[in-house]
């Protein structure tokens, strides 16, 4: 693969697959800066944690949904990310990422929280994500120079 220009499903050889993981706490990454990554898509969570994590130097820490989050959130809260990324839709019959934005905030996350989607302005989801202030929307495939600025502003 030569296109670094966004995010695409993919598999680098030697690194093992995973339905949610949570950051590893050992000498190297104490000092990294740590994103939370919540989508329902597992080739999409995957490349992007390894995109973050190799090419980014960040933690990262993957949920599937808000029912993962929520008995990882421990881990969640020791690690302190300062930023969270989250799919707007995360399935049918599950909560949204605006729904897991509003848990976050309940929970007392003062991290930056964007929303990525690849819905049309016009869907429900993607309106009410757009109307929430100290968020950011951004569109499916998000490009590599989209994703590093937003971690790294963070």
């Amino acid at each position: 693969m030569t296109s670094y220009g966004t995010i695409i499903a993919r598999r680098i050889p030697g690194h093992r697959s995973w339905t949610y993981c949570r950051g590893i706490a050992t000498y190297e990454n104490m000092n990294k800066k740590t994103v939370l990554l919540i989508d329902d898509h597992e080739a999409l969570l995957d490349s992007t944690k390894e995109f973050l994590e190799l090419v980014v130097k960040v933690n990262c820490l993957c949920f599937r949904g808000l029912k993962d989050l929520t008995s990882g959130w421990a881990d969640v809260s020791k690690a302190a990310p300062s930023v969270a990324i989250l799919d707007i839709n995360l399935g049918a019959g599950e909560p949204s990422g605006v729904d897991v934005y509003h848990w976050l905030r309940a929970q007392g996350f003062r991290g930056q929280i964007a929303f990525l989607t690849g819905h049309a302005k016009d869907h429900p989801l993607v309106k009410q994500a757009v109307q929430i202030n100290d968020a950011k929307v951004f569109e499916k495939p998000m490009g590599i120079g989209d994703l590093t600025a937003l971690v790294r502003e963070g």
